[in-house]
């Protein structure tokens, strides 16, 4: 299972996750797709626009993530939110695969 940990502070974020879907066999992996493609979506956009958000964690590994960042401008709290609201809809659809834990608000 992934166990995603979300924090937020003000301006502060921080995703963590830890563990494998355990879903389907390596490679066939829906829900660890789906997950990667939320996680990388939002390093993509800090890549993209640097000026908006200052990283100050950025561990990606197998199993292992941890993005810490200092929301600079409202584009990043739109782009966390949606990839938050896809890691919580993900958690919906494979309980078992997925959970997700902190302070964050459910805005569906």
């Amino acid at each position: 299972m992934i166990n995603v940990y979300i924090r937020k502070s003000g301006c502060f974020n921080e995703i963590e996750a830890r563990g494998h879907a355990e879903y389907a066999p390596i490679g066939q992996d829906i829900v660890c797709s789906a997950f990667s493609m939320l996680i990388y979506t939002l390093l993509s956009y800090f890549d993209k626009y640097p000026e908006k958000a200052r990283v100050y964690k950025d561990r990606v590994s197998s199993g292992n993530i941890c993005i810490g960042f200092n929301s600079l401008h409202n584009d990043i709290d739109v782009v966390f939110e949606c990839v938050l609201n896809g890691l919580l809809v993900l958690s919906e659809q494979y309980p078992n695969n997925i959970d997700i834990h902190g302070n964050y608000s459910e805005s569906k």
